[in-house]
């Protein structure tokens, strides 16, 4: 076999391996990611610490409301004792009781806008919650087609791997020298096949006397155009 056409070999398994690599790296990927379950899991978490916030809001907020209706309570006691003497001591017990009154009512409003919050949040925690179960349960149903991707492709890897090493091994060294500079230089196609008299890869014509060259068998040609290595298919 003519070093072009070992060479092409060569381009055909390596071209194989890479694919496969890059195969198994994605199937790695997705085995070992955790980014949506994370991603998910945070926002769950700063939606638990939002309706936390919100809940212990409202729990002040109620605090105060019965602290200030026991004021109440206690001034409205007061004024029915029969123990205020004049009209300004009552005048002013009624203006506190007016104040607390408006205080009250203020908390209320901020209580009801605390409880759309709260229906709002809960809803949303629920929601990511479920969210997280959904993640879960897709994650744990893809694990086994992805380890059996994985046990698969490694096994091809080795396979194509050695089928690499050996045609490797008949080339020769300056060839390879050639070939890898060029598979890196010319996005993994260092061999081109010629097809009719046009390199297959850059479909230019490659002139008559390169093409009698490249049919004489221990010839070692370039293409003129994208100077890939060019051979003659079977």
């Amino acid at each position: 076999m003519s070093e072009s056409k070992l060479l092409l070999d060569l381009q055909g398994w390596d071209t194989k391996v890479t694919t496969i690599k890059s195969k198994l790296e994605e199937a790695q990927f997705k085995l070992n990611d955790s980014t949506e379950i994370s991603k998910a899991k945070k926002l769950n978490d700063l939606v638990k610490e939002k309706l936390q916030e919100i809940t212990l809001k409202r729990n002040k907020i109620e605090k105060d409301i019965h602290s200030l209706k026991e004021k109440m309570s206690s001034i409205n006691t007061k004024i029915y004792s029969g123990l205020i003497k004049t009209e300004k001591e009552l005048k002013a017990l009624e203006e506190e009781m007016e104040s607390l009154d408006k205080n009250i009512n203020t908390y209320e409003d901020q209580i009801l806008t605390i409880m759309i919050d709260q229906d709002r949040y809960s809803d949303g925690l629920k929601k990511s919650s479920n969210q997280i179960l959904i993640i879960e349960q897709t994650k744990e149903k893809e694990i086994p087609n992805l380890e059996k991707a994985i046990s698969e492709l490694t096994t091809e890897l080795n396979i194509a791997s050695k089928q690499s090493a050996n045609v490797r091994s008949q080339c020769d060294s300056s060839s390879l020298i050639q070939y890898d500079r060029l598979r890196k230089s010319h996005k993994g196609i260092a061999v081109s096949t010629l097809t009719s008299n046009l390199c297959g890869t850059c479909m230019v014509s490659v002139p008559t006397k390169i093409i009698q060259e490249l049919k004489k068998d221990n010839s070692f040609v370039l293409c003129n155009s994208c100077q890939r290595i060019l051979c003659i298919s079977d």
